[in-house]
C-alpha cells in the first residue's frame, strides 16, 4: 500500500499548481478589462462624452473620404496581461458623433480596410474637442 506523502512535500506542488491556474485567470480578467476600459457601448456618443472619460488618446489623426472629414482617436495601450494587437479606435465625423470604433483595431479588418487604409493627417485632441462646437468643420 502507497504511503500518503506528507503535507510539507505536497507544498510545492499546491504552489506551482495554484500559480499555474493563476496565470489564465489574469490574462482573462486582463481581457475582460480591456474590453470594458474601451467599449464605446451605452458610454458615449460622440467626442464631447469620450472626452469627458478622461480617457485621452494617445494619437488623433483626421481623414477625409468624399467631401466628408473624419477624426481618430486611438486610445492609450494600457493593457495589463491581455496584448491586443492594436489600440482601440473612435471614429468621429464632423459633427463629432461616433461613426464607428473598434476595441483591438490591429484584429479589426473593417476597420483597417475602412479606416486605416485612408490617407491621415495627424490631429489632435483639441481638434476633437471642437468637434460640434460650430457649424463649420475643421479643416
Amino acid at each position: 500500500m502507497a504511503r500518503p506523502q506528507s503535507p510539507s512535500r505536497l507544498k510545492p506542488v499546491v504552489i506551482v499548481a495554484a500559480l499555474l491556474l493563476l496565470l489564465p485567470i489574469s490574462w482573462l480578467v486582463s481581457e475582460v478589462r480591456w474590453s470594458y476600459v474601451n467599449s464605446a457601448n451605452g458610454r458615449f456618443a460622440n467626442a464631447t462624452e469620450y472626452l469627458a472619460l478622461g480617457r485621452m488618446p494617445s494619437r488623433v489623426a483626421s481623414t477625409t473620404i468624399g467631401d466628408d472629414e473624419y477624426y481618430i482617436a486611438y486610445g492609450p495601450m494600457d493593457y495589463w496581461y491581455a496584448v491586443p494587437s492594436g489600440p482601440a479606435a473612435y471614429v468621429f465625423d464632423e459633427r463629432g458623433d461616433l461613426v464607428y470604433w473598434s476595441a483591438d483595431s490591429g484584429d479589426d479588418h473593417a476597420f483597417q480596410d475602412d479606416w486605416q487604409s485612408q490617407p491621415m493627417v495627424e490631429a489632435t485632441a483639441e481638434d476633437l474637442h471642437r468637434l460640434g462646437s460650430s457649424d463649420e468643420s475643421i479643416r
